[in-house]
């Protein structure tokens, strides 16, 4: 388990985490449990997970149906509201792809490992949507299912779970904005004022 860039969270790392008063297994099934439901259930329909699924760039799973419903209404007493107030349009989404086993479970395409909770580390890739488990693609610079070239930098952890993954996930995104661009890599659509604003400046005739 930890030659794939080390799984999570093990017990170990739970033992400095008992201030609540848990004990560190019941800290790690506690975990298990959250992880588990993230994995498998969608956060905004609390429905099961089932394609298409889509992710933001906190690498969170929902039911692409879910998102696009909060997208078309908006309704600010909605579940979503509180969930994905972040995502405002289908730019900040990606459509995931999974390999699946005969007994129809997810498996990364190269390693064949199950993408499930706590087991390994598993990944997609931006540009493409695929998943992979993460120490499986990182040798490669083109998406294997896709040939779609992408960088190491726009590979998404999925559902993570340390703080210093939600951290660089955050960072991210702000790089991405400052370069005009979305989680999904798309290009953000400037405000028509913004528009006006730039050509009054490049057209502004200085007076003498």
């Amino acid at each position: 388990m930890g030659n794939d860039g080390g799984s999570i969270p093990t017990r170990r790392d739970l033992v400095k985490d008992k201030q609540n008063g848990l004990t560190t297994s019941q800290l790690f099934d506690a975990t298990q449990d959250n992880a588990d439901f993230d994995w498998k259930n969608c956060p905004v329909s609390k429905k099961s997970l089932q394609q298409p699924i889509v992710s933001d760039y906190k690498g969170r799973l929902y039911n692409k149906d879910a998102v696009l419903e909060w997208l078309l209404d908006k309704d600010e007493s909605s579940v979503a509201a509180q969930v994905i107030p972040h995502i405002q349009s289908v730019k900040d989404i990606v459509e995931l792809h999974f390999e699946t086993s005969k007994d129809g479970d997810w498996i990364c395409p190269l390693s064949q490992r199950e993408v499930k909770a706590l087991t390994y580390r598993f990944v997609y890739v931006a540009e493409s949507g695929w998943v992979y488990s993460e120490s499986a693609i990182k040798e490669f610079k083109e998406c294997p299912q896709t040939s779609v070239p992408f960088s190491d930098k726009n590979l998404v952890l999925i559902n993570p779970i340390r703080e210093e993954d939600k951290l660089a996930a955050k960072a991210r995104l702000d790089r991405l904005t400052e370069e005009g661009l979305t989680h999904g890599l798309r290009k953000i659509k400037k405000d028509k004022k913004d528009k006006k604003d730039k050509k009054k400046k490049e057209y502004k005739v200085v007076k003498p």
